[in-house]
């Protein structure tokens, strides 16, 4: 028997989408998930078909859709960092990458109780949103909604993360400059006796630094001239 997980047959995603989408009869989405749960899908060779073309989608629109993640809006950045400080937090556990994608909805469902009492009871609404959003990346991430994005996304984080420098080598002239700690949390910030100081949002310690960006041309020029 075929390991249906594989690259080969999909993923759970790509046979549900399959089965919901090329298929009007309840009897022969039944037929179709149970044959991929199996790896026998010599009756379906469509399946293949459609697979090699959404593959093909998915590869043409992933440079276009990281480009513009690099665009983050504030909120979305600031959330991104609450959850990855949550994610964080549970290193020491196994991780989600093979849970089933049904055990990790259950517990999304968990974590979205936990988010109704914590607005309606008084809690860190912050983190239990947090929550609720990791578990709905693990879902994607397991059934396999992430893929075609996430080799792109690594090398577009890599080249980021090179333009950082140690914050020992920052400007001690007074210069404003980006700073960020080791949680991902940034600031502008400056060089104040022996050590970096923030603006105000986040505590440091800061370990890395870059220049700030050039601002617009609209805001560089004299507005009277």
């Amino acid at each position: 028997m075929t390991n249906a997980s594989t690259s080969e047959h999909g993923d759970y995603a790509d046979a549900i989408e399959f089965a919901l989408h090329h298929n009007d009869d309840i009897c022969q989405t039944y037929e179709f998930l149970k044959a991929w749960s199996e790896g026998a899908l010599d009756e379906w060779p469509d399946f293949y078909i459609w697979l090699d073309g959404r593959a093909a989608s998915l590869k043409e629109a992933a440079p276009a859709m990281t480009r513009e993640a690099v665009e983050l809006r504030s909120e979305v950045l600031a959330f991104a960092c609450l959850m990855e400080r949550q994610l964080r937090a549970n290193d020491h556990k196994p991780g989600w990458k093979n849970d089933s994608p049904y055990a990790l909805h259950h517990r999304l469902e968990q974590e979205s109780k936990e988010l109704w009492h914590a607005f309606a009871q008084g809690g860190d609404i912050g983190v239990e949103a947090a929550d609720v959003a990791n578990f709905g990346m693990m879902v994607a991430d397991v059934c396999g909604a992430l893929s075609a994005l996430t080799t792109i996304a690594k090398q577009e984080t890599d080249s980021v993360r090179e333009a950082w420098q140690p914050i020992s080598t920052a400007p001690k002239d007074g210069t404003r400059f980006l700073i960020v700690d080791a949680m991902g949390t940034s600031d502008i910030g400056f060089w104040h006796h022996d050590h970096a100081c923030g603006d105000g949002y986040g505590a440091g310690p800061w370990t890395h630094w870059q220049p700030l960006p050039t601002p617009p041309a609209a805001l560089s020029t004299d507005p009277t001239s």
